[in-house]
Formats: structure tokens, C-alpha cells, sequence
């Protein structure tokens, strides 16, 4: 059985928007700059026993202290793996079993934060939800708009955790200030990912994973822009400055720089794709996939967490 785009959309809307507006209980989501999440993605699934990385694409690729920068060998070619993904005749791309084999057992990267927050879809997505329609969109700023909704940023994790506890309690913590050599406690589980950098990327790469996230990135400053306001409120409220120095305007710059890619992709979309249809080899006629047309199984419908897996990897 099928359901239209419209009313999947509508099932996945009245679920969590019900649970968000319980005033019994507060959400918490800390979103994470969407470039830095593909990558941190691919090395959770590299290096990460829990998943293994015994496929080629991880296995012939482990790092190698002789060559600079090995560890993000293959990452390359994973990028472009999903970029390339497309339906076959046997698998139209809407089972979770060809989903999980497509994502080598891991991570998918297609707007995934989008994904958590506006479908029931978690790691192995259907290929119609890659690039979820800009319902799915509006319907995640919604949810994050509600006031039963804490958003915090994990690009600027202390003053999410101080924003937190000024949200809870009324008042900023004596470590929150500017200047204070005590930090806020935070824990740090690398699950044997060693560290990396978007700076250690071709420019090529960027530019291709761009295409990976055009409606993360559209989410994410969204979000930003909501942290932005509550706390900037919250300083007024306290008299406390809870961002210090640049890491706010330096976030916001790699934003701008983000979205320059981003508009660049729906251009190129916009051009090219406007009126296109996917077929699928060995079908009679054209199965089509109109510009972001979204179909979904219907089954057991589940809300899935907000908490990403791979945040704070």
C-alpha cells in the first residue's frame, strides 16, 4: 500500500507535533553544522567497531601513518556513492532492505537531521525521502518553532549547555561567563574515530557534499537562527554575555559560505531537473519520480529520536 506525499506527510505531522506540544514534557534537539556531520558520518562508519567498516570502501582505505591525511581516504568515493544512487527494476529504492545495503550498514547521509526530525525514516531510507520534499521542510521548522522545543548547536556546544541551564533554571551558571577558566563539564566518547577536519578537504569534495544536504543546511539555519535569538534573550534577561569573542559571527560566516554552495545546487536543479523523470531499466514506460515527489510504505509508524547517533562523534 501507498500513501500520497501529502498524506504521509500529515501522519508523520500530527505525531510529532502532538508530542512536541505535551506540556508534560520539553524535547531537546542540538543540531550540528551539516557539512562537519557527512564527514563525521563517514568516520563513525570507518572506524567505529559497532559498525565495523568491513566494506571495501572502509577496509581498503584505513589510514596509514606513512601518507598524509589517510584517514580520509575513500571518503571521496562514499560521497559520490550516495550522490549516484538510483532505483533498480527488481528494488524500486522503497525497502529498507536495499536501503541498508546501499548505506553499507551505516549511515545515510542524504539530509539526515531533516530526516529525524520531519519523517518516521532513521538510517535506512527510502530513495524518494534522499531529498525530502520542502514540505518535510517547513514541517521541521515547525516543530523546532514550538515553544515545548529546546534547540540547542552542537557547533557551539558550552553556550548550548548554558542556554540549557539558563532555559531551565532562570539563571547562568558561574562557569557560563566570559573569561571563566572553568568549563562546563562534557563528555567526549570517540568511539575510535580519530580526529578530523573539514579544512583537510579538496574544495570539490565540499562542493559535492553540498548536494548531500541542501535541506539540512536549509534546517540548520533555520536553527541557528532560533539558538541565535533565545540567546541573545537569555543575555538581556541575565546581563551575562553567554558567547564569547567570534564563535558566534565565525559560525555564521561558514553558514553564508554553506548556502552560497547550496543556492548553486538548487540552480543547477532548478535548470536541469524541473521537469525530468526517473526510468527504471526494464519497466515499460516511465516510472516517475516528479521533482521531489515523496512516496512512503505504510507499516508501523514509530517517532524516532532526535538525538542523532553520529553529533558528537
Amino acid at each position: 500500500m501507498e500513501l500520497s506525499a501529502t498524506k504521509s506527510a500529515e501522519l508523520v505531522a500530527n505525531t510529532s507535533l502532538q508530542l512536541v506540544s505535551n506540556e508534560s514534557m520539553e524535547l531537546v534537539v542540538l543540531f550540528r553544522f551539516p557539512l562537519s556531520h557527512v564527514l563525521s558520518q563517514f568516520m563513525e562508519c570507518k572506524y567505529d567497531p559497532a559498525f565495523g567498516g568491513a566494506h571495501p570502501i572502509f577496509a581498503k582505505n584505513r589510514s596509514n601513518k606513512s601518507i598524509p591525511n589517510s584517514i580520509y581516504l575513500g571518503f571521496g568515493d562514499w560521497v559520490s556513492h550516495f550522490l549516484g544512487l538510483r532505483p533498480t527494476t527488481a528494488d524500486l529504492g522503497l525497502d529498507a532492505g536495499w536501503a541498508k545495503k546501499k548505506a553499507f550498514g551505516c549511515y545515510n547521509p542524504w539530509n539526515m537531521q531533516t530526516r529525524y526530525i520531519a519523517t518516521t525514516y532513521a538510517h535506512y531510507v527510502i530513495y524518494p525521502l534522499f531529498e525530502p520534499e520542502m514540505k518535510y521542510l517547513e514541517l521541521a521548522r515547525a516543530i523546532l518553532d514550538d515553544p515545548n522545543m529546546f534547540v540547542g548547536i552542537q557547533d557551539l556546544y558550552k553556550e548550548s549547555l548554558c542556554l540549557f541551564g539558563f532555559h531551565n533554571t532562570g539563571r547562568v551558571a558561574q562557569n557560563c561567563t566570559c573569561g571563566t577558566k572553568d568549563e562546563p563539564a562534557k563528555f567526549h566518547i570517540r568511539h575510535g574515530v580519530p580526529p578530523h577536519s573539514l579544512g583537510a578537504l579538496s574544495p570539490a569534495i565540499i562542493k559535492n557534499m553540498s548536494r548531500l544536504v541542501k535541506v539540512d543546511a536549509l534546517l540548520y539555519k533555520h536553527a541557528l537562527q532560533i539558538f541565535e535569538r533565545k540567546l541573545r534573550n537569555a543575555e538581556l534577561a541575565s546581563g551575562v554575555k553567554l558567547v564569547c569573542g567570534r564563535r558566534l559571527a565565525d559560525l555564521w560566516a561558514k553558514v553564508n559560505k554553506m548556502m552560497l554552495l547550496v543556492e548553486r545546487v538548487i540552480e543547477a536543479q532548478e535548470k536541469n531537473t524541473m521537469h525530468s523523470s526517473f526510468a527504471v531499466p526494464g519497466v515499460q514506460g516511465s516510472f516517475a519520480f516528479a521533482p521531489m515527489t515523496v512516496m512512503v510504505i505504510a507499516g508501523t509508524w514509530l517517532l524516532v529520536g532526535f538525538i542523532l547517533g553520529a553529533l558528537c562523534r
